[in-house]
This record gives C-alpha cells, sequence and structure tokens, in this order.
C-alpha cells in the first residue's frame, strides 16, 4: 500500500500553511518523492501485489482519488489501479467476501463517474466528476438527473 500521495500532500501543506510545519519536515517530504516512487514502479514491473490505500490525516478527505492518478504515473494500467482499489484492497484486510467486486450478496459500495476513467483515470481523481455514490447500496451522493432508490441491491 503505498500512500505516494502522502508525501506530496506534507508538501502542499507546508506551502499553504509555512507557519505550522516546521521547514525540515517539509524538506523531508520532498527528499523521499522520487524515491519513492522509484520504489513503486519497481514493484509494479516485478508483480508485486499492491493494494491503494491512504495515510488519513495526511492527505484532505475526498481527494484520494489523486492516488490513482499517481499509481497510473508511476506504472500501473488505469485497470490495474482501480483494481488495486477495489478488490485487492478488500483481499489485504480480508473483507473480500463482502465488498471490493460488484456481485450478488456483497455490500453495493459503488461509485458512478462521468468519464471514461480507463482512457483518463484523472478524471477519476477530480470529485466534480463523481455523480453517484453508494455507500452500503444507499446514495451518499447523487447529482445524476434520476433518482436512485433508497437502498439499491445487488440480486
Amino acid at each position: 500500500m503505498p500512500t505516494l500521495v502522502a508525501p506530496l500532500a506534507v508538501v502542499k501543506f507546508s506551502e499553504e500553511h509555512p507557519e505550522l510545519l516546521p521547514p525540515v519536515m517539509a524538506a523531508k517530504a520532498l527528499s523521499v518523492v522520487e524515491d519513492h516512487q522509484r520504489s513503486f514502479r519497481m514493484a509494479v514491473e516485478a508483480g508485486v501485489k499492491i493494494a491503494m490505500g491512504t495515510d488519513s490525516g495526511v492527505g484532505r478527505h475526498g481527494e484520494n482519488g489523486q492516488e490513482l492518478v499517481l499509481m497510473v504515473q508511476n506504472g500501473m494500467t488505469p485497470m490495474q489501479a482501480i483494481v488495486a482499489s477495489t478488490s485487492s484492497a478488500a483481499q489485504l484486510l480480508h473483507l473480500d467476501q463482502n465488498l471490493g467486486t460488484l456481485e450478488a450478496g456483497k455490500l453495493a459500495d459503488v461509485i458512478i463517474v462521468n468519464a471514461d476513467v480507463l482512457n483518463d483515470i484523472t478524471k477519476l481523481g477530480d470529485p466534480a466528476n463523481v455523480k453517484l455514490v453508494l455507500k452500503g447500496g444507499q446514495a451518499a451522493k447523487n447529482t445524476l438527473d434520476v433518482a436512485v432508490p433508497a437502498l439499491a441491491v445487488l440480486a
């Protein structure tokens, strides 16, 4: 679980709030970016199983789609990044019996994006493109022109 966005988020935060973060911390974060990305590329090339995750609290909530963008920029295909974010992450957490793939009987955590993310993964990283979020089968966000049932169930 590489969390490629973590050091970049620290750098960004230090630029936006230099009074809150000691310069040594910003410098350390900046110094690891290239090595972090290089080790990720080596892992992808070696076929290491990768799951997408986050260092919660380092970056802003709702911006974790940027991790997929960085995964693709550093060697994964868009589909590999999506699989790392869904089924591979569920397997890592031993939750793959209940989530991670769209199957009957599993929790319906789904997003619908207004874009072809396999051709441009950056569209997935932009919350404005996310039109529907189902969490446990219930709409947590819906900017579609159609209503979604109160509970969507995979049958």
